[in-house]
């Protein structure tokens, strides 16, 4: 869960927020290997 440190003052400030995370998943997406999991890989985090 994210947890703003403080809230949005306004609708711009939201909607680059959301803006950011969509690029950082992107980016995440980009490099992400096709036949793993999200939960297989916090499953081998934990080991």
């Amino acid at each position: 869960m994210l947890v703003p440190v403080e809230p949005a003052t306004s609708h711009e400030q939201e909607a680059q927020a959301w803006a950011e995370l969509d690029e950082l998943a992107a980016r995440i997406g980009r490099q992400w290997p096709q036949d793993v999991l999200a939960s297989q890989a916090i499953a081998e985090g934990r080991r």
